[in-house]
């Protein structure tokens, strides 16, 4: 196991680094494996208002069966990024957006797995306070999901809200 976490100055807030390797264990199988997880991750001030975070992440998982044969099982992959700005002291806006990937050998598995699956989700936030107990919501999100027909991100779903949040003093 291996952390390696870094501040370097006010632009660039921080960044690490965590590996994990070794033995492990292929849940879906019921089977020893080994593995590889390894997490990346930096934060970014490139003014006083905006704040952008990002984190790519990967596991794989690699397995020995005299049955079904050897190699990698399945290697996942997670890409996020979040940004925040904020206008003053009484509004902001916050957008995330994460992209999930696991590409499979279906032949290594027992049952039937898809080779691979996606997906890609999306969302905004606006607040506004209105005065200091009274903050104004505004949001939308968006989840795409790969098509096993077309190989591509396809739309499975979108929402749009609005709330008011008000505080009772008592």
């Amino acid at each position: 196991h291996v952390n390696i976490t870094t501040s370097p100055g006010r632009v660039i807030n921080s960044l690490q680094a965590d590996v994990q390797f070794g033995d492990e264990i292929d849940f879906a199988n019921a089977r020893k494996a080994t593995g590889v997880s390894a997490t990346f991750s930096a934060t970014l001030h490139p003014g006083d208002h905006l704040t952008v975070s990002a984190t790519a992440s990967t596991r794989s998982l690699h397995v020995k069966d005299a049955t079904l044969g050897s190699g990698r099982l399945f290697l996942a992959q997670i890409e996020r990024v979040r940004a925040s700005y904020s206008f003053n002291s009484r509004s902001f806006v916050r957008m995330v957006g994460q992209y999930v990937q696991t590409d499979r050998d279906p032949a290594l598995y027992l049952r039937f797995r898809p080779a691979k699956d996606a997906g890609f989700d999306f969302s905004g936030l606006f607040a506004y306070k209105l005065d200091w107990q009274t903050v104004l919501y505004l949001g939308y999100g968006d989840q795409r999901t790969q098509s096993g027909i077309t190989d591509r991100l396809e739309l499975k779903g979108q929402q749009a809200f609005a709330k008011v949040s008000y505080a009772w003093q008592i």
